[in-house]
């Protein structure tokens, strides 16, 4: 079941990664250790999972085409966190709580490339050509 995405109060804010909100009752998940194990859900005992779910994983991530630096790449992932929900126990016949992992948000990651020097790894984004040559010349080598 879908619903509504969380909007701050600015009509023109938006997210870089697009993400849906959904609720979840789960009748079975892989716990922590991953094993599937049944979970508590019925008429009289409801549990709910609220997930963000990535709509673009491992696309790059929106409105910044052309905004980083050159060679610097953006991606869009999923997150993962855990709940603890009440569980039917396979071997005793009775319930425990044990953590599930659901999907919690969608984040952007960028990646910056480095260049090795001889001296030390300088971040690409960070130094021009021009910077990059003066380090050197600043840190020789030592014998």
């Amino acid at each position: 079941m879908a619903i509504s995405s969380r909007k701050s109060g600015d009509l023109d804010e938006d997210t870089v990664c697009k993400q849906q909100s959904r609720i979840f009752y789960p009748r079975a998940a892989v716990n922590e250790n991953d094993q599937w194990a049944f979970v508590v859900n019925d008429v009289d005992y409801i549990q709910t999972v609220m997930a963000e779910i990535c709509e673009d994983e491992d696309e790059p991530c929106r409105f910044l085409d052309g905004a980083l630096p050159w060679d610097v790449t953006s991606k869009c992932r999923q997150k993962f966190a855990y709940k603890r929900l009440l569980a039917l126990h396979p071997n005793k016949k009775k319930t425990y709580t044990d953590a599930f992992r659901f999907p919690s948000c969608c984040i952007c990651y960028v990646k910056k490339p480095f260049i090795m020097t001889r001296t030390r790894a300088i971040e690409v984004g960070d130094k021009t050509p021009a910077q990059t040559s003066s380090v050197r010349q600043r840190n020789p080598r030592k014998p």
